[in-house]
């Protein structure tokens, strides 16, 4: 089956960002974009799915969907979304500055990475009340973009930036318990990426989120589909990768031992596991490349 591709050409107002509103919306085919969606549902219910599952959507469901991830709508009740269209290029560009805010990264990063093996449950819902607080941004956002008055491109930036932070700051706020369990799990993420080197244990994880050591084994398996250490394996290793592709110069004993390992023969073994070759070779195959 072929499926459609939605071009940004076709839906974007500037440069950046598009908005979609769509009342009563048919039902739509498998299809995917070269774009990103930040999407609101402010009305109706349909069934939301990929090529592999199906998801209900009501009224205050709110989700990031990744353009290359094929998607589509069917059942529809009287839907009505909002959808604000965003390029992930440039959004790669500026979300460094919500990386502190943990409600950021579970709904726009590892909600949308790990959604196969949670099944959805994790996305955001936002009250009656939420919903009447972003409505106004939605429409000044549209506003924005349609009227195209002198610094609009500016002033959508800001709009979106400022909705970007109030979902994140309703994602955190949730009482949920399988949103909070990916709030958790994102916490405990963030402190591996950014305390990679340093000695890190299930032990210090589950206390960092205050949960029990074995329901926090679980849940990390259950989201991430690795334990703990393999995670946090992963993320050395490829941090070392990195250090070795930027400096050429650099010795693979000196990147192993920045990067939290003690031992050069369990580093290389997975080392190969991850990127596919051994730290030499990795190293001989950049340096023929800047040659």
């Amino acid at each position: 089956m072929k499926i459609e591709m939605i071009k940004s050409k076709d839906y974007f107002q500037s440069d950046n960002f598009g908005i979609w509103v769509m009342e009563e919306q048919e039902p739509r085919p498998l299809h995917t974009h070269n774009f990103d969606e930040l999407v609101f549902v402010l009305g109706g219910t349909a069934i939301h799915y990929t090529d592999n599952d199906e998801y209900p959507l009501v009224r205050g469901d709110v989700f990031v969907l990744r353009g290359h991830h094929a998607h589509g709508f069917k059942d529809n009740e009287k839907l009505h979304l909002v959808n604000i269209l965003y390029n992930r290029e440039h959004f790669n560009k500026t979300k460094k500055e919500f990386t502190n805010i943990d409600g950021f990264q579970a709904l726009f990063v590892y909600e949308p990475k790990y959604r196969d093996r949670h099944k959805f449950e994790t996305k955001l819902h936002l009250t009656t009340e939420q919903i009447d607080e972003v409505l106004p941004l939605l429409k000044l956002f549209g506003k924005e973009l349609t009227t195209k008055h002198e610094g609009y491109e500016i002033a959508a930036e800001s709009i979106f930036r400022m909705l970007v932070l109030e979902v994140s700051r309703f994602y955190s706020q949730m009482d949920l318990i399988r949103p909070k369990e990916l709030y958790k799990i994102t916490t405990a993420i963030r402190y591996m990426e950014r305390n990679f080197a340093e000695h890190i244990s299930v032990p210090i994880l589950a206390n960092l989120t205050c949960m029990n050591r074995s329901a926090f084994y679980r849940a990390f398996k259950k989201i991430t589909g690795s334990s703990p250490i393999e995670y946090l394996v992963r993320i050395r290793i490829k941090k070392a990768a990195s250090m070795l592709s930027d400096n050429t110069e650099m010795y693979v004993t000196d990147a192993l031992a920045m990067c939290g390992f003690d031992n050069s023969s369990y580093f290389t073994r997975q080392f190969k596991s991850v990127m596919g070759i051994t730290p030499r070779e990795f190293v001989k195959k950049n340096r023929d490349a800047g040659n």
